[in-house]
């Protein structure tokens, strides 16, 4: 029997988020899995014993991933308007690296909702550096650096501008008749349109 090691389950589950999350093959068998990871289609399902058990871990990597590159922007202490720059330079980074990551996730939250399944909630440790973004958000507003509304509005329509383009990637490729290439190209020079949209360049100084 082989032995299990991190190493092998490391390179199993980064295999599978390249073949999910990148190149948009959700359905992939374990067989392609395998192939793909140069393992074989046994090994995978000792170390996870199913497709299900892949994915979920798949998810939770992805997950932690993205949550400790996010908390670490929004956790850290640069001005505000840098924090927002590099908010929206690493979510561009992550769709360019994984571009189907977010469309899946949403996926799946909507599926649950369809099928009435509770998702598990956040924890405190979790909330956390959300909540003190929001208050440093709300200390902005006062300062007149960026307008004044509930925070958690500007909180959406930071997600929104730096999401959304990639979540309908498929809509936008047929009605502007780009190719994924192309399209990239485009969003990569909106990052300064979204960044003096979030904080007016007039507040710079000030930052």
């Amino acid at each position: 029997m082989p032995i299990k090691d991190c190493q092998t389950e490391q390179q199993i589950i980064q295999t599978a988020m390249v073949i999910f999350f990148k190149e948009g093959r959700f359905n992939a068998t374990l067989q392609e899995i395998a192939d793909a990871a140069g393992v074989s289609r046994p090994l995978i399902h000792y170390h996870f014993r199913s497709k299900d058990v892949l994915i979920k871990k798949v998810n939770e990597t992805a997950n932690r991933i993205y949550k400790e590159n996010l908390d670490s922007i929004l956790c850290s202490d640069l001005p505000f308007r840098k924090k927002i720059e590099n908010f929206i330079t690493e979510t561009f980074r992550k769709f360019e690296e994984f571009p189907y990551l977010e469309l899946y996730f949403t996926m799946e939250i909507i599926q649950e909702t369809m099928n009435n399944y509770k998702t598990q909630e956040l924890t405190e440790e979790e909330i956390s550096p959300i909540r003190t973004f929001l208050e440093e958000i709300k200390k902005e507003m006062e300062k007149g650096t960026i307008i004044t509304t509930n925070p958690v509005n500007y909180f959406i329509s930071l997600f929104s501008l730096t999401m959304y383009p990639f979540l309908v990637q498929p809509l936008q490729l047929k009605l502007l008749g780009l190719d994924k290439e192309g399209y990239l190209k485009y969003l990569s020079g909106q990052k300064q349109y979204f960044l003096d949209m979030l904080i007016p360049n007039k507040n710079q100084e000030s930052n």
